[in-house]
């Protein structure tokens, strides 16, 4: 008998773990704009985080040699993904499937915690809300590649509180590890440990849990340490660490954030932020309207059940996280899928009634793998990025493949991505840039735009590839000609923008 149990216990989590991996398979296949049913990944932040990686293996340090503001970890990433595919994303969407099949299986793991193991019947569904809402944005965002590290912060604590289990020290280690890899990648995604570490503290003091404590903020502190480790190292070898430190944490905080000017008093500054916070939150009903609905319905449901201590977690961390990604004053879409964690949550209740012995309600089980064929079939029209899936058979049209033709014929040809971000030139010719500010950037970073200026005075790159004919009123000394131009097609937002490439008249 209990080799039988073994038996379905072994069976139901190889289930399981083909659910995740197929789920994460199909939904980043269907959504991502990396994957090969795409003609193109035309996202400029993906761009730029793959031109900066590719150029690792080139000897090039990130911050020292290229300007770009994200943390290190994404760039290495994306490195280690042109070793697989070099001018395409194909690396890169490998990635991002075994990275949603991570963050599905934590998913899975917090729901069995409420729903036992079946829960793994509801993982389709949460791919197909995840993956096709406007936060997923075109595939290869930060918050995408840290949803698995911020799950598994959600899925300790509240295994702690469910099992009445004190977390381990392989746990605490692992956290502080994760939370580094968090911080090295974007920072402002940190906001879920303080939200899950503040009520843990209170917890184990009230019930005089003291070396529980300090057990937590040693093995915090070593994963931490060892996860940061790597990157002074590498950063400290190449002679790097001021370039770390002053891009990526000095310039973010106060040239990429919206902080008003210091002679600013401090009541307006801190309506300002609040005001930030306010649209901060309509950004995210905007673009994650289904999000929002899970969420009050599991706050609701965890409410009435009298899951206090286990809510007390869950909107700590929210708040926090919530808090540190929208406490800058940036808006943009993606910045939502940062609270996807607590989104999946919003399942419990729905699981738990469509999984009752009532086959009137039943909806998840071996019986019903037609739902699944539907929720596929769904995620076709859901996803906003379908737009571009239909050009797979045209993609020589794009502006990225159109002028990759031209430069090819040039050997050996250099590159400047003038005064917008990464369009994708660099990834399709393959070319490494040669000038530190090798793109335009949402920051503004000192001397950027100069140093740009300059490399076109003085001819320092065969091509130019701008945006809206932008070389008209700067200073060229009649150095570079028009060649061609491109538009791209039209986008989720109706937008079209027009792309023109210049070239050095010596080069003719």
């Amino acid at each position: 008998m209990k080799n039988k149990s073994l038996t379905n216990n072994l069976s139901l989590n190889n289930t399981s773990l083909l659910f995740c991996l197929l789920s994460a398979f199909v939904f980043i296949t269907i959504c991502s704009k990396s994957s090969p049913l795409y003609s193109f990944n035309d996202w400029v932040d993906a761009n730029c985080y793959f031109t900066v990686g590719k150029s690792i293996f080139k000897g090039l340090v990130p911050y020292r040699d290229l300007f770009e503001q994200k943390g290190p970890v994404i760039y290495f990433i994306h490195a280690l993904a042109s070793l697989i595919s070099y001018r395409t994303f194909f690396g890169v969407y490998l990635f991002e499937v075994l990275i949603a099949f991570a963050f599905l299986y934590l998913v899975y793991k917090t729901l069995e915690l409420f729903c036992g193991k079946n829960a793994f019947y509801i993982i389709p569904l949460v791919a197909l809300i995840i993956y096709t809402s406007p936060a997923f944005c075109q595939g290869d965002s930060a918050e995408e590649l840290c949803l698995p590290l911020l799950m598994y912060t959600v899925y300790i604590a509240l295994k702690s509180v469910i099992q009445k289990n004190d977390i381990t020290n392989k746990e605490f280690l692992l956290t502080g590890i994760f939370a580094a890899c968090v911080f090295w990648t974007k920072f402002s995604l940190c906001g879920i440990y303080p939200g899950w570490f503040i009520p843990f503290a209170i917890y184990t003091l009230i019930n005089k849990k003291h070396d529980q404590l300090i057990k937590s903020i040693l093995f915090i502190g070593l994963g931490l340490l060892a996860g940061t480790l790597p990157w002074i190292i590498y950063f400290g070898f190449n002679h790097a660490l001021n370039d770390l430190f002053t891009v990526y944490i000095y310039e973010n905080i106060f040239f990429y954030a919206r902080f008003e000017s210091s002679h600013h008093s401090i009541i307006t500054t801190v309506i300002s932020r609040i005001l930030s916070l306010v649209a901060g939150f309509g950004k995210f009903c905007h673009t994650f309207p289904i999000g929002l609905l899970l969420l009050i319905t599991g706050g609701f449901y965890f409410y009435f059940r009298k899951w206090q201590k286990e809510l007390v977690y869950i909107v700590s961390m929210f708040l926090f996280a919530f808090f540190f990604i929208y406490i800058g004053g940036r808006r943009y879409a993606y910045y939502g899928l940062g609270l996807a964690p607590f989104v999946c949550l919003g399942f419990i209740p729905f699981f738990l009634v469509f999984s009752s012995d009532n086959e009137k309600y039943k909806l998840f089980s071996r019986k019903t793998y037609l739902l699944y064929f539907v929720l596929v079939f769904t995620a076709f029209f859901l996803t906003d990025n379908r737009y571009m899936m239909k050009l797979r058979a045209k993609q020589d049209k794009l502006p990225q493949y159109k002028f990759a033709k031209i430069i090819s014929q040039t050997p050996d040809a250099t590159l400047l991505n003038f005064d917008c971000l990464d369009m994708g030139l660099y990834t399709t010719t393959g070319i490494v840039p040669n000038c530190k500010a090798f793109c335009g950037l949402n920051i503004h970073m000192k001397g950027q735009e100069d140093l740009q200026q300059k490399y076109i005075r003085e001819g320092l790159c065969d091509y130019i590839v701008t945006f809206k004919n932008n070389l008209n009123g700067i200073d060229t000394n009649n150095l570079y000609v028009l060649v061609d131009r491109a538009e791209t097609p039209t986008d989720v937002e109706g937008d079209v923008n027009t792309y023109f490439l210049y070239k050095l008249k010596e080069r003719e």
